[in-house]
């Protein structure tokens, strides 16, 4: 069978993962494509050069298992949060390194399965197709089912366009991007269209600005203080400050969140405005706590709202909470209505649709996992209570 994975972050290569490593004989992989529409990996984990997260970081210990599984599995260490509980940790050498490693992965245990596995990197799918056959049987949970495929239109950004055919696809992409920015043939159903646009997205309102320091000033604040419960005094777009440096580093971190403000059409400040007005804001903090002014040596960014591929404007959205309140743990019941009106060929398996911890990397590493578990289960029985 063609599996067709949309969504080249962390759901969608554990997706791809998942599925090589239960390659088995009565289920045949031909080819395995993953299809990211940004030029890079990753969708919202983002790794720099010097390894500093942009995106997704936090692991929580005591509640993310799945992501510790996976991590020992793929033998990728974890370290300690600085400033924070010994609950509180992030992956050695930056999030990217868990991509990587999966893609790697992927790639080795592909070649063993003789699997034709393939990355497409801006690739955008804007169209997708439900080739309906006229085979048509009730599954065991008695909903018509037809061994019908799926064709993904494709426009990539260097130019041109492509078909792809898949027996089955599963979406790793945020279910409100899915909604809103790819056309559906058959449409989805208005009621279910409501549910995926109303559940928002982690981090994609929102950007993350790393400060660069020589020394790591907020240390020498004093010994009751933690930078984590530190917020600027001045207005600005800096809600949340957190240590974002390792143990191995010569130089220190500091990572600021920021939340625009959003209108309803998602206009904010541009990028300019909103580094300069987030480096004043930390600037004033330095003066307030130590009575002088830390410049910092450099500074690196990621602003998510600008990003049309993280971010979306909603229909008629009355306040900014339907970009700012965290997404809701996932009713696997609309996963299962949505691919039984696409025959069982396309499963939703994005962090956000997870029913546990949407939005976090645990979500998404639970999710991808799912989806891909759910495509073998169903392959084989034709039975969408198992989605």
């Amino acid at each position: 069978m063609n599996v067709a994975v949309v969504g080249g972050g962390i759901s969608g290569f554990v997706a791809g993962y998942t599925l090589l490593c239960n390659n088995r004989a009565n289920i045949i992989f031909r080819k395995i494509t993953i299809i990211e529409a940004n030029n890079r990996v990753g969708g919202r984990a983002l790794t720099t050069f010097s390894g500093i997260d942009l995106g997704g970081s936090w692991v929580w210990a005591d509640s993310f298992v799945k992501t510790l599984e996976l991590a020992k599995e793929l033998n990728i260490p974890l370290m300690d949060h600085p400033g924070g509980s010994k609950n509180e940790k992030r992956f050695q050498g930056g999030i990217q390194i868990l991509l990587s490693t999966l893609q790697n992965k992927s790639v080795n245990l592909a070649k063993l399965a003789n699997v034709d596995f393939e990355v497409l990197e801006g690739a955008q799918v804007k169209q997708v197709d439900l080739i309906k056959s006229t085979d048509t049987k009730e599954d065991k949970s008695h909903c018509k089912m037809a061994r019908s495929k799926v064709q993904l239109h494709v426009n990539y950004l260097q130019g041109g366009t492509s078909i792809i055919d898949s027996d089955y696809v599963l979406m790793a992409v945020p279910p409100r991007l899915a909604a809103l920015n790819i056309s559906w043939n058959p449409k989805i159903k208005k009621s279910m269209a409501d549910v995926m646009v109303s559940q928002n997205i982690w981090m994609s309102s929102m950007g993350k600005i790393a400060f660069v320091y020589s020394e790591p000033w907020w240390q020498s604040v004093g010994t009751d203080f933690n930078i984590h419960r530190a917020r600027p005094a001045t207005v600005g777009p800096v809600v949340q400050i957190m240590d974002g440096s390792t143990f191995e580093d010569k130089d220190f971190v500091l990572v600021a969140f920021l939340a625009p403000d959003i209108t309803g059409s998602g206009d904010s400040s541009t990028t300019e405005v909103l580094v300069q007005n987030a480096t004043q804001q930390m600037l004033d903090l330095s003066k307030r706590l130590l009575g002088k002014v830390v410049k910092p040596k450099s500074t690196e960014h990621k602003i998510w709202l600008h990003d049309p591929l993280s971010f979306c404007s909603v229909p008629d959205a009355k306040n900014s909470d339907v970009y700012y309140s965290h997404p809701q743990p996932w009713i696997n019941a609309a996963t299962r209505e949505f691919a039984s009106a696409y025959d069982g060929c396309v499963i939703l398996c994005s962090s956000e649709t997870d029913d546990l911890i949407p939005g976090y990397i645990e979500g998404a590493i639970r999710s991808g996992k799912r989806g891909a578990e759910s495509l073998l289960r169903f392959s084989e029985m034709e039975d969408l209570s198992f989605i």
